[in-house]
């Protein structure tokens, strides 16, 4: 996981959205990461109540700085991140909600790759495959998919950025559609 780079990235921009929406309706936000901040890393010096924390999945500091802090809410910013820090999150702070945002789902996305490739092998023309028919059903429940899918039944809600991913998710990975929420990517800053 690395710091919001608004400035680069489609999932740099989504958060970003997030975070202004979150400081807007009054929140104080502590923004973590494993990583050290990049060129393109986004650093909030023009937000009031934004806080920056450099964390270890393996520190005990962290479980403990979870608990100081002791947040309502915790956004996971994809799936690996989610695996990666819930357990502490629980630990530390039983009565979190915990907010997996997909920024895409990966798992369709590599159905969707492994459908293309089926239909390559039994020599149908992939460049005429339309990315909105459906998926073969055997490609769904590839390995990225299902870590996705436990993903998203341990957090309490889930973003999702388009009503296709909504579907999918409900249909193919069973979360119920009170824990799904549809939050195309928004950007609260000016284009161009």
């Amino acid at each position: 996981m690395i710091w919001p780079e608004p400035s680069s990235s489609a999932v740099g921009v989504r958060l970003d959205y997030l975070i202004r929406l979150f400081i807007r309706e009054g929140f104080e936000l502590h923004l973590s990461s494993t990583e050290e901040h990049g060129s393109y890393s986004a650093f909030y010096e023009d937000l009031e109540r934004v806080y920056r924390h450099s964390i270890d999945s393996n520190s005990s500091e962290t479980s403990a700085k979870l608990a100081q802090i002791n947040p309502d809410i915790v956004i996971f910013d994809r799936y690996p991140t989610e695996e990666q820090f819930s357990w502490l999150v629980m630990k530390a702070c039983p009565k979190a909600i915990r907010i997996l945002d997909t920024e895409d789902l990966h798992g369709l996305r590599r159905a969707r790759q492994l459908t293309l490739e089926e239909l390559e092998n039994r020599g149908y023309l992939t460049h005429l495959y339309v990315a909105k028919h459906e998926v073969k059903t055997k490609s769904v429940y590839n390995t990225i998919a299902l870590r996705e899918m436990v993903s998203m039944h341990r957090s309490d809600l889930s973003l999702l950025v388009s009503d296709v991913e909504l579907s999918y998710a409900q249909k193919y990975y069973g979360i119920p559609p009170n824990q799904l929420l549809y939050q195309p990517i928004l950007s609260s800053r000016p284009v161009g």
